[in-house]
């Protein structure tokens, strides 16, 4: 039997996803849905999420597909999402999972809650399965970003080249679901393992201190 493949998405105009098997390395990446970035139309955001999907699905197949649940709109309050937001992220939801489940990806014993096969994953419990203790609000995304870096799982210039925070949260969210479909299989994300590694990769700096570059001419 093959290692569960999960592609975990960060469903929004600039979306992040995270792909790969439980317990390997995910690669990642973030970008729009639509060719005209962020002034795209509503329809050219959904119709760019179905091609997307469709053409990363077909070239690297999944067994499960999940994505974050939208934050419910509640009408101006504090640190809530607006309408807009709100309509746009669940629309792309219901983009992707539609898709993923016409490409007989079916989630087959992701269960969450008492739901088997869900797709979509509570923002709360992201947080609280990848994170060592609940942050406040504003500081949880920078403390995401920093964690998937700190992992090895995304570097510094990349964390920084990306437009927010959608890389890495959609990274949160694969590894959120690879500890619900297989937590003995699911990688470490523990404070030891976050030690070991930061002074692994400090003994290779000393040992391999770089050097500096000449840059290219085109």
């Amino acid at each position: 039997m093959t290692t569960p493949r999960i592609l975990a998405i960060d469903a929004a105009a600039h979306f992040g996803w995270a792909y790969g098997p439980i317990g390997q390395i995910p690669r990642s990446g973030a970008q729009y849905f639509a060719k005209s970035g962020a002034g795209a139309s509503y329809a050219n955001i959904m119709l760019g999420a179905m091609r997307w999907t469709t053409e990363f699905l077909t070239a690297y197949p999944a067994d499960y597909v999940v994505v974050e649940r939208a934050v419910p709109d509640t009408g101006g309050i504090k640190n809530s999402t607006n309408y807009e937001t709100s309509e746009m992220k669940n629309g792309l939801i219901g983009v992707i999972v539609a898709t993923a489940r016409l490409l007989k990806v079916r989630n087959p014993d992701l269960i969450i809650g008492d739901q088997r096969g869900e797709h979509r994953l509570w923002l709360s419990t992201v947080r609280a399965k990848f994170l060592p203790k609940k942050p406040k609000e504003d500081a949880a995304k920078p403390i995401i970003r920093q964690k998937c870096i700190d992992l090895g799982w995304i570097s510094q210039a990349e964390a920084l080249a990306d437009k927010g925070f959608d890389r890495t949260d959609a990274l949160a969210n694969w590894y959120c679901a690879c500890l619900l479909i297989d937590p003995r299989k699911a990688p470490p994300v523990d404070p030891l393992f976050l030690a070991a590694e930061r002074r692994k990769r400090e003994a290779e700096a000393r040992s391999h201190p770089s050097q500096p570059t000449v840059p290219e001419r085109f």
